[in-house]
């Protein structure tokens, strides 16, 4: 094709897709255990805006983890995961999620679950409406 005919247009290449319905929300969440840490994977229905993953916003037995723990992303950003210190947990805990929202702006309605067990992935039945858990 001859320079003149490609399209100046940048979108002319990218795929049409349409918007999606569904609310932003977390699917799924792993905790996996160490010695000293455990290690919690969040998983969402679409592409998380990473700078609204903070300390701030994850609150453990109640209590914000702390600002200086580190947030890790798969390449499509539909994962996040971080560690916590044991100390600052039981063996059984509760999450609660905030004020998260999607790389298009969505915002994530906040999520609680209580009396998490490690080594232990929830996943969020549609069919059901309810959070359901499994051994991983």
């Amino acid at each position: 094709m001859p320079k003149s005919e490609i399209s100046n247009d940048k979108n002319s290449f990218m795929r049409k897709m349409p918007p999606r319905s569904e609310n932003f929300s977390v699917i799924g969440l792993k905790i996996d255990e160490s010695d000293d840490f455990f290690t919690i994977s969040l998983y969402f229905n679409d592409a998380v805006n990473a700078n609204s993953i903070k300390a701030e916003h994850i609150f453990i037995n109640n209590l914000p983890i702390s600002p200086e723990t580190e947030f890790l992303f798969n390449k499509n950003r539909h994962m996040s995961r971080f560690t916590v210190s044991k100390k600052e947990t039981m063996s059984d805990f509760s999450i609660r999620i905030t004020n998260l929202c999607s790389f298009d702006g969505k915002i994530m309605n906040p999520i609680e679950l209580n009396n998490l067990e490690t080594k232990t992935f929830y996943k969020f039945s549609r069919e059901k409406h309810e959070w359901q858990k499994s051994s991983l």
